[in-house]
């Protein structure tokens, strides 16, 4: 079985995205299991590991690791906002939903005890004051606001829909 470590911010996410070129050799990957990626979890008290199979393929998403060649989508900037209205209970949802936005990984969200610090803290973040469109290309590719930023572009990879970021805009201008 080839083991090999997948990067924190593939972690969260999984996805349809098809990467170009070899996976790293520090990958989790074990192409016989149902989704390819796996996953160490600790054995209590034993100082080991047993790896499970992981609930999304995580090996079409470019990682972390300094042993990745592959290249990633490259930053995309949204021209205008899709029409539409957002739904902040929808997007309340989405941002608390472990398969899907799981906002909550990286970032402290109000009413959560438990939560990532990967990101800055969101309670609050309507006194920012930032526009629907900034908070819209934020979501969609934070790389366009902020080159080395650790944040999926969940609009470039297609992992959310122009409905789904609509709604997250409009839950964070409620927080």
């Amino acid at each position: 079985m080839k083991r090999i470590m997948i990067g924190m911010a593939i972690a969260m996410l999984g996805g349809e995205i098809a990467c170009a070129g070899a996976l790293p050799d520090n990958l989790s990957y074990d192409p016989s299991t149902k989704t390819g990626t796996i996953w160490p979890k600790p054995i209590k008290g034993s100082g080991e590991l047993s790896y499970k199979n992981h609930r999304q393929d995580l090996s079409r998403w470019v990682s972390l690791s300094y042993a990745e060649t592959r290249d990633a989508n490259r930053p995309v900037t949204v021209k205008a906002l899709p029409k539409g209205k957002g739904d902040p209970a929808r997007g309340k949802k989405l941002a608390f939903n472990k398969k899907k936005g799981n906002c909550v990984a990286c970032h402290r969200l109000p009413g959560k005890t438990q939560f990532g610090t990967g990101g800055p803290s969101l309670v609050g973040y309507h006194k920012l004051g930032r526009d629907d469109t900034w908070i819209y290309q934020q979501v969609f590719d934070a790389r366009v606001h902020n080159p080395v930023t650790i944040m999926p572009p969940y609009g470039t990879n297609k992992y959310l829909s122009e409905q789904e970021l609509l709604d997250l805009v409009a839950y964070l201008k409620t927080i």
